[in-house]
């Protein structure tokens, strides 16, 4: 497997949406998509980024780089499970301020009152109402 291929099965296989790890790039979700697809090589420059966007550990990410055609790099499904866990907690411990704030909260527990296809409905929506801000407040990507 190469280095792209490495990176999008990481991604695939802890569940991370490729949405998710452009907005932590600050990057058009399609600039991820060649990423992976490996119709965009990936500077030197960036590898710091893309890594902490990922939330790779140091010695997986050293492999992928390194060995990018080791066939026995394969996650298990316990080590799977051990960065699912990694991933999140570094999702919430940088945006702990953000959890901990009352807004929050009531939005959170407003969201989890709903029946499941109103939350699913209203995420949806929200989602879209949140990307159009942030369009609107931040100058087009250059990546």
């Amino acid at each position: 497997m190469k280095f792209h291929e490495r990176l999008k099965a990481y991604r695939s296989n802890l569940n991370i949406p490729q949405k998710e790890v452009a907005k932590r790039l600050n990057v058009d979700p399609s600039v991820i998509s060649r990423y992976e697809d490996g119709k965009r090589n990936i500077v030197v420059d960036r590898l710091a980024e893309i890594q902490r966007a990922y939330n790779i550990p140091d010695e997986h990410f050293f492999d992928m780089v390194i060995h990018p055609d080791n066939k026995h790099s394969r996650l298990q499904p316990e080590q799977t499970k051990e960065l699912q866990t990694q991933y999140n907690d570094a999702v919430y411990f940088s945006h702990q301020d953000l959890l901990h704030s009352e807004r929050f909260r009531y939005l959170f527990v407003a969201l989890a009152s709903l029946p499941d296809d109103v939350r699913e409905s209203v995420l949806k929506k929200m989602t879209k109402e949140i990307d159009a801000l942030k369009s609107a407040y931040r100058p087009k990507d250059h990546d």
